[in-house]
């Protein structure tokens, strides 16, 4: 009984290094093999899934302010999304000519985000730690949710181009078409405001009367000129553009035309009273001095009564008794923001009465100008060829705030905002390279686990003890 329970403690034998190498040795074939198999299983599965489901992608790249919290260079939620509107993939459709209906791409189109490994390795520790319920502390747990927020700076973008009926390559040159429309779609809406520009284009100034066209000018300049001077203090650089010219310069240009072409202008029409229909001209200064004058019987009133409550008012005051000065007391009066309010209000009303006292006589004064006179058609022709001068130079204007503009949003400010990394490829060599990308995370999750049982089978091995008149042993019984 003793001997077999002898022979049962004596059927491990110690672990040495020697050993353990030695069993590494012989299993390390096999583990080679396995793990050739391993990766080529999953690269061929994801192969054959690239295949047989024609799925072309492409990988697009986001870096601007803001991103890294969701957030739009307008300071907006950013939608990713935006990137397969209707819109883009109906043009993209139109332009290869591929006849299709955008609605039936849109739903085939997946925009997925690229979250690194380490991100990933954090959210999971965070759900584990609040599947746990070890967090107490409120705050504690609110920093834990912040901290496992991530938004995405990369996204892979998929089509199936099975589900849509068209080939790989037609897919790769749809997909890289829409990545490129979005791209002009993205510094439009981030970049140069092109509604300004069309808004400014979109008023034909021969519509309105000689001193109305002035008016429309000069507010559709000035427009413009806030516009430009928003971007040069956001302009850190001193941008140039490749046409020659900086936000100044454009800015002193503005200027220039209001102040030099616009002002000689309006000093031309008044002073020689041209005008398209004096009689309509007339009727409208006459509606719009009673328009004044009822805005500056408000403003009348509105003072008298401001005036009437500051003069009734009584501040709260303050009586500091000073016992050091034979009881003199010193009233101070409480600031009050209800009287500052009223003094404001008074100064603005003030304002706005006076405006209206200044535009009610300088259009009486227009008014008897007319009346009195009339222009030649040597002074019409003079006027309009230099409103047409005008509306010449706001053109190449607006042209050249618009090239200065992009240029900046593109090269400064938003410079490489939107990159695509890898354009989407219908060749066998993309493909190929695209699966393998795809295993690799699979691949390395195996690898490891396949490893670490190469280890840990090594390791039993090395303990066991090769029963007598087997294998090893029984050759060495052999030889003696």
């Amino acid at each position: 009984m003793q001997e077999k329970n002898k022979d049962n403690n004596s059927a491990w034998n110690m672990l040495t290094l020697k050993t353990y190498l030695g069993k590494l040795r012989k299993f390390f074939k096999i583990w080679l093999i396995a793990t050739i198999i391993i990766a080529v299983l999953n690269v061929g599965i994801n192969l054959g899934l690239n295949l047989f489901n024609g799925t072309v992608q492409t990988t697009v790249n986001f870096s601007f302010d803001g991103i890294e919290s969701g957030i739009d260079p307008n300071g907006n939620k950013f939608d990713v999304n935006d990137i397969k509107s209707k819109e883009i993939v109906q043009e993209s459709i139109d332009e290869l000519g591929l006849g299709l209906n955008a609605e039936d791409i849109i739903n085939y189109i997946s925009i997925d985000g690229i979250v690194p490994e380490d991100v990933i390795e954090r959210i999971t520790h965070y759900n584990s730690i609040l599947s746990s319920g070890s967090s107490n502390n409120t705050i504690d747990t609110y920093r834990n949710i912040q901290d496992t927020s991530y938004y995405p700076t990369q996204y892979k973008i998929s089509l199936e181009c099975h589900e849509v009926g068209l080939g790989q390559k037609d897919s790769a040159a749809l997909l890289n078409k829409i990545t490129e429309k979005y791209y002009t779609e993205f510094y439009n809406k981030y970049g140069y405001n092109e509604s300004l520009g069309a808004a400014v284009k979109s008023i034909d100034y021969k519509d309105y009367d000689y001193v109305d066209a002035i008016e429309v000018f000069n507010a559709s300049l000035g427009s413009l000129k806030n516009y430009i001077n928003e971007l040069a203090s956001s302009d850190q650089t001193r941008f140039r553009a490749e046409n020659g010219y900086t936000f100044a310069d454009i800015s002193a240009s503005i200027d220039t035309i209001r102040n030099e072409d616009l002002d000689w202008i309006s000093s031309y029409i008044f002073l020689n009273n041209v005008t398209k229909d004096k009689k309509t001209l007339i009727e409208n200064y006459k509606f719009r001095i009673e328009e004044l004058e009822r805005e500056k019987t408000i403003a009348e009133e509105t003072i008298d009564s401001v005036t009437e409550s500051i003069e009734v008012y009584e501040k709260n005051a303050i009586l500091i008794f000073n016992n050091a000065t034979e009881g003199v007391n010193a009233e101070i009066y409480e600031s009050s923001d209800t009287y500052d309010s009223l003094i404001s209000k008074k100064l603005s009303a003030q304002s706005s009465y006076s405006s209206c006292e200044e535009k009610i006589k300088l259009y009486e004064s227009r008014i008897k100008s007319l009346e009195s006179g009339n222009s030649d058609q040597s002074d019409i022709e003079a006027v309009e060829l230099q409103l047409d001068n005008v509306s010449a130079k706001i053109d190449t204007l607006l042209e050249t705030a618009s090239e200065t503009s992009k240029e900046y949003y593109e090269e400064n400010y938003l410079n490489n905002a939107y990159t695509v990394l890898e354009p989407a490829s219908s060749s066998v060599i993309s493909i190929v390279v695209s699966s393998v990308k795809d295993s690799m995370r699979n691949i390395m999750v195996f690898e490891l686990f396949l490893t670490a049982l190469y280890f840990t089978v090594s390791a039993i091995d090395g303990f066991r003890k090769t029963p007598e008149g087997s294998g090893a042993e029984s050759k060495k019984s052999k030889k003696k």
